[in-house]
């Protein structure tokens, strides 16, 4: 060396063991080096995410082990992953993408869905994930107005998605940490609802000891991610007489049923949820004919509804009258008597008239 000058000497040297090492230059000590079971390294940074590679080494069997990740200042980034082992050494690859468009599995986009990111875990034989911790930028939960509390992990798994446990465990200005049970390989973070849709809904009508039963049959098909309940109303003239509520799976398709029965002569609205369903008109003495005039296809006796699979007839109209939701004047209907059992069903201008003979 120069007088008066100076030089820097790097030396590269490895570790086989995870443990505490008291480091030396000749017989001056230039400090201590930490060495744990686990490293991460970024592979790819994306501008929607990051491809990072966790490394396990020197594990023992059945123990845990975390994998602490880099800082990211994206939407939503890894914070750590824990595992229990029993092997000793393994390498992986874990996967963020926010926006999640580019995940490598289906993500929700629909009108019930708030996503704030995806995340893929890859799968390792013999090493089983206990929790990870991920960071969601704060900014993006006010952006969706989302409250911190009511985000989810949803794992997804052929086609499904179901929620796994989730917590706030901390908040900065910068973002939120969330704690995931981990219990598969394809997440995303954000509010999933289901989404429920109406296909089908139809009226009919019956003649009883009493009166009449209107039955009216809802038929609802979830197309949104995850399941969840439908619950809905059926009213008679603007008046509530039954209800129910049935679980539907994403994807799957059920009828609920409703019933009430009349005693009195009229023209009634029938109506699922304040929207009119079918408006029908029944006639006649209504408590002496003593005679069931027709077929209970409703299968309850009036009480609470009941689900069924979906299905129904291919108009839509359940096997029951399909009739307008109009109300022409009697004097000015076209009459065509129909002769059912005991009774008579008097159809025209879109009015159903259950008359008893």
């Amino acid at each position: 060396m120069d007088a008066d000058s100076e030089r820097t000497i790097t030396t590269n040297f490895t570790v086989d063991q995870p443990g505490t090492y008291k480091i030396r230059a000749n017989d001056e000590g230039a400090g201590w080096l930490v060495v744990g079971n686990s490293v991460v390294e970024t592979t790819a940074e994306r501008a929607d995410g990051r491809t990072s590679r966790v490394r396990v080494v020197g594990a023992s069997p059945g123990s845990s082990v975390t994998a602490d990740f880099p800082e990211s200042d994206g939407d939503l980034a890894m914070s750590s992953l824990t595992m229990t082992t029993d092997r000793s050494s393994f390498d992986r690859r874990v996967a963020t993408y926010a926006p999640p468009e580019n995940a490598s599995f289906p993500v929700p986009d629909g009108p019930t869905s708030t996503v704030f990111g995806a995340l893929t875990v890859e799968p390792v034989n013999d090493v089983a994930d206990d929790t990870l911790r991920v960071n969601v930028d704060r900014s993006r939960l006010s952006t969706r107005d989302v409250a911190a509390s009511d985000v989810q992990a949803y794992s997804y798994d052929d086609g499904t998605y179901r929620t796994v446990p989730t917590g706030v465990v901390e908040t900065t200005n910068a973002h939120v940490t969330y704690e995931v049970q981990a219990n598969g390989s394809a997440f995303v973070l954000g509010v999933l609802q289901p989404e429920m849709e109406v296909r089908e809904r139809a009226v009919n009508v019956t003649e009883t000891d009493d009166g009449w039963r209107f039955a009216l049959d809802a038929t609802v098909e979830n197309v949104g991610p995850v399941g969840g309940e439908y619950a809905a109303a059926m009213a008679v003239d603007g008046e509530s007489v039954d209800d129910g509520s049935v679980e539907i799976d994403a994807g799957e398709t059920r009828t609920l049923h409703f019933e009430h029965v009349v005693t009195e002569s009229g023209t009634y609205d029938v109506a699922l949820d304040g929207e009119v369903v079918q408006t029908v008109a029944v006639s006649g003495d209504g408590s002496d004919s003593g005679t069931d005039g027709g077929t209970d296809t409703a299968g309850s006796d009036g009480g609470s509804p009941t689900a069924t699979d979906g299905g129904g007839a291919e108009d839509g109209s359940s096997g029951g009258l399909d009739v307008d939701l109009s109300v022409p004047s009697v004097d000015d209907l076209g009459v065509r008597n129909v002769v059912i059992g005991a009774s008579v069903a008097v159809l025209a201008g879109g009015v159903a008239l259950i008359r008893r003979l």
